[in-house]
């Protein structure tokens, strides 16, 4: 029964992290819910093995693919979509979005090599490698990138001033993955009648 659960609460958080991810996009008003995004995605795959990882990344793409050029055609693209239909938007947005894909894998592999304190420093790096992938791959224009959802905050145009949006995602995911790893972590110690070390 814990199997069926554990599972569960991956896909499910795999779910909330794509649904966040395009709710926190153009026109940012939910950008907060960005900082949720890595949190969720890349705990709901630490531990799986490479071909479930690689399903959920799949699952991911295609769902923020979806939700997130939704909400570009509806926010600036609108005189553009005219001519394509939603089956295009969707295909665009999830070709886009398949270097998550990727990440969910190396992440899931990563995950039983790696300490605890290392996990969100390598998922940073991983994530701010996968939006560059992202942005150069098929139109070599990073839309909606972790880092943009966050053009309104003004403490975090100062990181985008040290390294542009990649270190604002950077940041971002960090502290996202670094939160959900010590809460995991200290549920699991916890249980287990020992104190959280991460």
């Amino acid at each position: 029964m814990d199997k069926v659960w554990q599972m569960r609460e991956s896909w499910a958080a795999v779910l909330a992290a794509a649904l966040l991810y395009g709710l926190a996009c153009a026109p940012y008003e939910l950008s907060l819910a960005a900082w949720l995004v890595p949190g969720l995605l890349l705990t709901a795959v630490r531990g799986l093995s490479k071909r479930a990882a690689f399903v959920r990344g799949c699952f991911f793409a295609l769902l923020f693919g979806c939700v997130q050029m939704s909400s570009a055609r509806v926010a600036s693209l609108e005189q553009f979509s005219s001519s394509h239909g939603a089956w295009w938007w969707c295909a665009n947005g999830t070709a886009s979005a398949l270097p998550y894909v990727l990440l969910a894998v190396l992440y899931a592999s990563a995950f039983g090599t790696v300490s605890a304190r290392v996990r969100p420093v390598l998922a940073a790096w991983l994530w701010v490698g996968a939006e560059l992938l992202r942005s150069e791959m098929f139109v070599g224009l990073p839309l909606a990138t972790l880092g943009h959802t966050q053009v309104g905050s003004g403490w975090m145009t100062q990181a985008a001033d040290l390294g542009g949006t990649y270190a604002v995602t950077f940041v971002m995911v960090l502290i996202s993955v670094g939160c959900a790893e010590l809460f995991i972590e200290g549920g699991r110690n916890r249980s287990l009648g020992h104190p959280a070390r991460v």
